[in-house]
């Protein structure tokens, strides 16, 4: 028998350990909280068994993992053409937990990946494609479901918004963002809903035409932002915004 690396994973970055020959672990000393266990298959994450709180002690009985999905990508124009080129790289992240493992999707017009069930964030790699812009795609994945996954590209940039929580404040699991921004001629470029998941902060990636943003966020909570942001030649790729 061999032993199997598990990460136990959460709000905060995921705690390895392996199994003894038998396939029997055990964390020691875990914070009260939800988790997830995780193992590696063909080099990525692949979850056993659901999700669960930890308020004492926690007897896992047999763990199964559940079986993977299969995700197919295609790279599109705005009217839903395929993408002519040149071929970008695009990034494969977790979008549920914390975690520095990334899969660089191949820079061909479309593919098939298999990945375990969860929430999968896809955004364009800015340094393969200068010049070129992309929204960050989540999916919402089965075990053993197929998802198809269209991602739009277009002449522009990409700028990734950094929303910190106020200082001080609690954490509260899946706490929902409404960000918007609008141009100087006063029309709409987006308004998301944004929840708060791996990270201790809400992450979005737009693809935007240079000019002026007047930025305004909130929470359910009553946190809330306003800020100016300009996107053109020359400016940071990604806008920290901290509300109050």
């Amino acid at each position: 028998d061999e032993s199997l690396a598990l990460c136990l994973a959460g709000s905060t970055e995921g705690t390895w350990i392996r199994t003894a020959a038998d396939g029997s672990f055990a964390w020691p000393r875990v914070a009260a909280g939800r988790y997830r266990i995780e193992t590696l298959h063909d080099a990525q994450p692949r979850r056993l068994g659901p999700d669960f709180e930890v308020r004492g002690d926690v007897d896992f009985g047999d763990l199964v993992a559940a079986p993977l999905a299969t995700l197919r990508w295609r790279l599109v124009q705005a009217d839903g053409a395929p993408w002519p080129g040149p071929m970008p790289t695009f990034l494969l992240t977790s979008a549920d937990v914390a975690s520095e493992w990334v899969r660089r999707l191949p820079d061909e017009g479309s593919g098939t990946t298999t990945v375990g069930a969860g929430r999968w964030r896809l955004s364009l790699d800015r340094d393969s494609a200068p010049g070129l812009a992309a929204a960050d795609v989540v999916v919402d994945v089965r075990a053993g479901a197929t998802v198809d996954v269209a991602l739009e590209l277009a002449s522009g940039r990409t700028v990734t918004f950094v929303v910190r929580r106020p200082d001080g404040a609690p954490r509260r699991p899946r706490e929902r963002l409404t960000l918007a921004a609008v141009a100087a001629d006063g029309t709409s470029a987006f308004d998301r809903t944004l929840d708060l998941l791996a990270h201790d902060d809400w992450r979005l990636g737009v693809a935007l035409p240079d000019g002026t943003y007047t930025l305004v966020g909130r929470t359910a909570t009553g946190a809330q932002l306003r800020a100016s942001w300009t996107v053109g030649p020359g400016s940071p790729a990604t806008c920290e915004l901290q509300l109050q």
